[in-house]
């Protein structure tokens, strides 16, 4: 594995942790809105 590679491959995990991220606050905004109710 060249350094390039590792680098691409770490992009890669950062954009996949962002999405979790958003899939997270979206949940608990849902769930805010539910205790809210």
């Amino acid at each position: 594995m060249t350094f390039t590679d590792s680098r691409i491959e770490s992009e890669e995990l950062l954009q996949q942790i962002k999405n979790v991220e958003k899939l997270i606050s979206k949940n608990k905004l849902y769930i805010d809105k539910k205790i809210r109710d």
